[in-house]
């Protein structure tokens, strides 16, 4: 018997900061507070549809249901609350309206449609509810990660080997319900050797606010940005991280990578979550949740999966409206952890 597990476990992890002149911000934002329950969705076999080979991308509604991008059945798979599997989107494997070949991201709407970007065709299939398609379009790039936001407005982030020029790319509908895109912003990093960035296949993360402010999350060097819907530049926030290391080749003309960006989760207000990895000598991974208010500029705290709970290997992150935070991993099993964020004022 297979499963995938929606686990909710008890117990408090309290935010600690990295460096000493912050200690005075330890309880400024925030504690984990981790729910007391615990539950599974059983997955009869691998011929099921119910069967969760991998997740690639997950997200969440404003009803607080969980949507898995599954990347070996290629398909999307909708979980409600309760941890119940209600809804399956896609129409199998193909090029045909609403097939996927690759699907890699997921984003929700407000409506509860459902778009999915699919790297191997370059297009986004859009669902109603009931699993019909209502539009497609084929972007000119490899999409890597989608959002969008209440005016049904896209925003795609690719990987970068793929195409030049800025990073983000903006899709809106025109008058005949067609989407083109309208402008692209953020800029590549500066000072750093960006064809080998390219070359790593590093991914950047976007996120959105209430009022459809785009956050950017770069994989490498440590920066986050914030921008108005129409791609003007708000906030940048960077700070030096003692593990982060520039992209590397090996000997076998391999590039390796040991540290970066992986997972940028808004909160409220100006206020972020942004998630790093670090990979030791022994290929050992490491997981860190920073803290960041973009309007003040300050690192407020920072989580470890190393002194806490958090479950090693959880690479997938997704928030809800409720501030519950999800963290899914595809080893040693396919599990989604969830969390919830209180925030409190001293």
């Amino acid at each position: 018997m297979k499963y995938i597990k929606l686990i909710l476990i008890s117990g408090l992890l309290i935010l600690f900061s990295s460096c000493v002149e912050e200690q005075n911000n330890e309880n400024k934002f925030g504690e984990f507070s981790l729910v007391p329950a615990e539950y599974s969705i059983e997955i009869p076999d691998s011929f099921s549809e119910n069967f969760i080979g991998g997740i690639r991308d997950m997200t969440t509604d404003l009803e607080g249901n969980l949507y898995l991008v599954d990347h070996q059945s290629m398909d999307v798979k909708k979980f409600d609350r309760e941890g119940e599997m209600t809804n399956v989107f896609g129409l199998g494997r193909g090029s045909g309206p609403g097939e996927f070949e690759n699907p890699i991201s997921v984003a929700v709407d407000s409506s509860g449609n459902v778009y999915v970007a699919d790297m191997s065709s370059n297009r986004i299939n859009i669902f109603n509810s009931e699993n019909e398609v209502i539009n497609q379009f084929t972007a000119d790039f490899v999409p890597a990660r989608i959002v969008v936001n209440g005016n049904k407005s896209i925003y795609l982030i690719g990987f970068p080997m793929f195409y030049e020029g800025d990073l983000i790319k903006k899709y809106k509908l025109d008058d005949e319900n067609r989407y083109q895109k309208t402008i692209s912003f953020g800029k590549r990093p500066e000072g750093v050797d960006n064809s080998l960035l390219a070359r790593a296949g590093n991914v950047d993360l976007l996120t959105l606010d209430s009022n459809g402010n785009v956050y950017h999350s770069l994989w490498y060097p440590y920066e986050i940005r914030k921008y108005t819907p129409n791609g003007e530049l708000l906030d940048s926030y960077t700070r030096e991280v003692s593990f982060f290391e520039d992209p590397q080749l090996d000997s076998n003309g391999i590039v390796r990578f040991t540290s970066g960006s992986w997972g940028l989760m808004h909160l409220d207000g100006d206020t972020v979550i942004n998630q790093m990895f670090k990979i030791d000598e022994n290929s050992e991974w490491t997981f860190y949740f920073d803290v960041i208010d973009l309007n003040l500029g300050e690192h407020i705290g920072q989580i470890s999966e190393v002194e806490t709970d958090l479950p090693f290997n959880g690479r997938l992150t997704a928030i809800d409206k409720e501030q519950n935070i999800y963290i899914g991993r595809n080893s040693p099993e396919v599990e989604v952890f969830k969390y919830s964020f209180q925030s409190f004022v001293d």
